[in-house]
């Protein structure tokens, strides 16, 4: 076997990883049904995937850069997306600091049975 097809026998991500240095990232489904979009459940996933990891564990801070980053959304992309999170009432946003910067707050009490309803299932037990 050459070198080329022992490397393809690896796991396909992690040879995306080592190679290019491009982690993939995880997008929940659920968040895409409950919102009705594609980019909103890809936007929320990746907000989750940052909750509790800050140095205020109920605010996420972003810049729109990190999230193109992250994601591939651009700047409308993601703007849509916070519009549908703000108006289903899921999403805070607050700008703070000098220069001005975006902070998440995630409505959990809001969300789990948003959650729960679209799953059918209860996140509590």
């Amino acid at each position: 076997m050459n070198e080329l097809n022992k490397k393809l026998n690896k796991n396909f991500n992690s040879l995306i990883i080592e190679k290019l240095g491009e982690k993939p990232i995880a997008f929940n489904p659920i968040l895409a049904r409950i919102s009705n979009s594609s980019l909103a459940g890809l936007f929320l996933s990746q907000l989750l995937f940052w909750w509790h990891k800050g140095y205020d564990r109920d605010w996420i801070y972003k810049t729109i850069d990190e999230i193109k980053k992250e994601t591939g959304m651009t700047r409308s992309e993601q703007d849509r997306a916070i519009k549908i999170w703000k108006e289903l009432g899921i999403l805070l946003v607050e700008s703070r600091g000098m220069p001005r910067k975006r902070h998440f707050h995630i409505d959990k009490e809001k969300l789990f049975p948003l959650l729960e309803k679209a799953s059918g299932r209860s996140l509590y037990g």
